[in-house]
């Protein structure tokens, strides 16, 4: 994987937007990292970043109390007035986390005086959250604080086992929540379904998580792909000689190739 692969996914997993004042708080439930969310919520807090917070997260993976109870009473311990946390305790997945959180809000709120969400959640589900509550709760100014409790910079995800696996997991499975309209693609982001199958395909060879016994260099998955964007078939295997790879198998190789990338792309 080059720098430039690695800053190209890490840009579209966790994107940077602007922190601003909103009406409420909206934080998605965790059971990792605690400590720095309930810390970075409360300095939310005290600087009047919301008005109210909703913290959405039901009892997963077999905990005793829902995620949103344990972090509602860390937070009443630094300090946040337990009167404007709005916990939700059924939720056991974001899509789950935005509709039940959405109608716990609207029991103590009028909906139509939100007009501004401030999200709380992990930096390597951000994109997730936001694409979420596009879907479920559109017409809303978003800002966000993404939580990072790994210890390393965002622009050295790779470098960190556990931050590295759930980068890759929200790379590959957005596209697949898309296609099931779990999600709506962000204002101003659009789906790049060339650039991601690309990638895709760069980090299953990387990993060696696809066949790689044909030999395939992973310079010439790009040029592969290139091919792909400029013609027809019979165009593409001319554009295939160009590979270094012998020419007796150029032709079903780069057909190889231009199959792998269609699949990460789906």
């Amino acid at each position: 994987m080059t720098a430039e692969d690695l800053l190209a996914i890490s840009c579209y997993v966790m994107p940077a937007l602007p922190l601003r004042p909103a009406k409420l708080g909206f934080l998605f439930g965790t059971r990792h990292g605690v400590d720095e969310f309930c810390r970075e919520t409360h300095s939310l807090w005290q600087r009047g970043m919301f008005e109210r917070l909703l913290i959405s997260g039901g009892a997963t993976a077999g905990q005793a109390q829902p995620e949103a109870l344990v972090i509602a009473a860390c937070l009443v311990e630094r300090g946040v007035p337990a009167p404007i946390l709005i916990p939700e305790t059924e939720a056991t997945n974001t899509g789950e986390n935005v509709i039940l959180g959405r109608n716990k809000v609207a029991q103590s709120m009028d909906l139509a005086d939100i007009d501004s969400v401030l999200v709380i959640g992990k930096v390597c589900a951000m994109r997730r959250y936001l694409m979420t509550l596009a879907r479920h709760w559109p017409g809303i100014a978003v800002s966000a604080c993404a939580i990072n409790y790994f210890g390393l910079p965002v622009e050295r995800w790779h470098e960190h086992e556990e931050f590295r696996a759930r980068v890759l997991s929200e790379f590959g499975k957005i596209p697949r929540y898309l296609e099931q309209d779990f999600l709506r693609e962000l204002d101003g982001h659009a789906h790049n379904l060339f650039l991601h199958g690309a990638l895709t395909a760069r980090i299953r060879l990387h990993q060696g998580l696809l066949d790689d016994s044909v030999g395939i260099p992973l310079a010439d998955v790009d040029f592969a792909l290139a091919a792909r964007r400029t013609g027809g078939i019979r165009h593409k295997l001319c554009l295939g000689s160009q590979l270094r790879l012998p020419k007796p198998a150029t032709a079903c190789k780069l057909a190889g190739v231009l199959e792998v990338v269609s699949k990460c792309q789906t």
